[in-house]
């Protein structure tokens, strides 16, 4: 019985185009993809490859590997055994195939050998190239074989488009954003699950990735000048936040506030007769409506945001930004949202803190793909 690793290396040594080997592949099974091939599939590709080349069935003798290569002599303790010409071809061949699989974009024929050995292809030794090729086999194989996985991963993927304004490139920049690993995504979004899943609202659901970062305003924040406008932003911010009635840094602030009663909102929380406290050093309120509620929270974040030292500081900001053009759209989406400029002064916590959100307003399908992951126990060389 053929598998599709075997398939793969019977189509590297017949020397079968790529495109010649999809139109075989599609003649047998109705589509290009190698994905979700049965083995009737891989037995009648198989047949095919042998009888437009019967000599792979034939054992060459003459030319093994012996005669093929030149012999070393013992007393040369300096050289060492290198890739042979054959290793080198499957190992760009397969790292092809890896590619067309969707699964591995960014890869290179570098790739695993650096991860594996530390070296480049053409530093590889002969035994060492050839756990690249068993390994590459088996990264192939997986690859074919993760369809629900990968359904689950785009599922989810195109629930993030609309959250985020992004069409392209989500991917890369989740992977950027929490691990700085490439061709990573599951790792990336196993290393987040307690924070997606710790019950918690999304603080940032209603943020745009796309209206906040771009190379030009990445750049713009990194500014002395603008860093150190934001650096007295936060300061004076975080002391009216300290002396709120109701709102406490890091715990109840103004962007969760506005969360938390809109969820509230939709749940009909207070239309099933349930009731909030507020409570601060001089009083104890009881929240009845989705009116009061939202005009106590209303009133919180309009004594620290029209504070005349902290609009003064936003002013000075804003002038800096304005004097840009280019980043006018920036500049008037921030006005709209100006809670997230404390966020600004670290901009990669920030861009994980997006994604956690966009997660955590679709947990169900994080979720989804998490369990799917554990049950193919995912187990990708690291």
């Amino acid at each position: 019985m053929s598998s599709l690793s075997q398939i793969w290396t019977l189509k590297s040594k017949a020397g079968i185009s790529e495109e010649n080997f999809r139109n075989l592949v599609e003649s047998i099974s109705g589509s290009r993809s190698t994905k979700n091939l049965s083995n009737i599939h891989l037995e009648k590709i198989a047949t095919a490859i042998y009888k437009l080349h019967p000599e792979l069935k034939t054992k060459n003798t003459a030319n093994r590997t012996p005669n093929k290569y030149k012999s070393i002599s013992k007393n040369d303790s300096k050289l060492k055994s290198i890739v042979t010409p054959d290793q080198n071809e499957l190992i760009k061949k397969l790292v092809s195939a890896l590619i067309l699989s969707g699964n591995y974009e960014n890869f290179s024929t570098d790739s695993l050998p650096l991860r594996m050995f530390k070296k480049s292809l053409n530093e590889l030794s002969r035994h060492e190239a050839q756990s690249v090729i068993e390994a590459l086999k088996g990264m192939l194989i997986r690859a074919n074989n993760r369809g629900p996985l990968e359904q689950k991963k785009t599922e989810l993927i195109n629930l993030l488009k609309p959250l985020s304004g992004l069409e392209s490139g989500i991917e890369e920049l989740i992977i950027k954003a929490i691990t700085k690993l490439d061709n990573d995504f599951f790792r990336a979004i196993a290393r987040i699950k307690d924070e997606v899943l710790d019950g918690r609202e999304p603080e940032f659901v209603n943020i745009e990735y796309k209206r906040i970062f771009s190379e030009k305003t990445d750049k713009l924040l990194q500014t002395p000048a603008i860093k150190e406008k934001l650096k007295d932003y936060i300061l004076k911010y975080d002391e009216l936040l300290s002396k709120s009635k109701y709102f406490k840094s890091g715990v109840f602030n103004q962007t969760n506030a506005s969360t938390i009663a809109k969820n509230l909102k939709e749940n009909g929380f207070f239309k099933a007769n349930h009731t909030v406290n507020f409570i601060s050093k001089e009083e104890r309120s009881e929240i009845k409506t989705e009116k009061q509620l939202e005009e106590i929270i209303e009133n919180e974040k309009k004594e620290i945001l029209n504070n005349s030292d902290l609009l003064k500081i936003f002013n000075e900001l804003d002038k800096q930004i304005i004097a840009n053009a280019e980043l006018r759209e920036f500049r008037d989406y921030l006005q709209s949202h100006i809670e997230i400029l404390p966020e600004l002064s670290d901009l990669e916590a920030f861009k994980e803190k997006l994604w956690i959100s966009y997660f955590k307003s679709h947990k169900d399908a994080y979720r989804a793909l998490i369990e799917c992951m554990e049950r193919e126990k995912w187990n990708d060389i690291r």
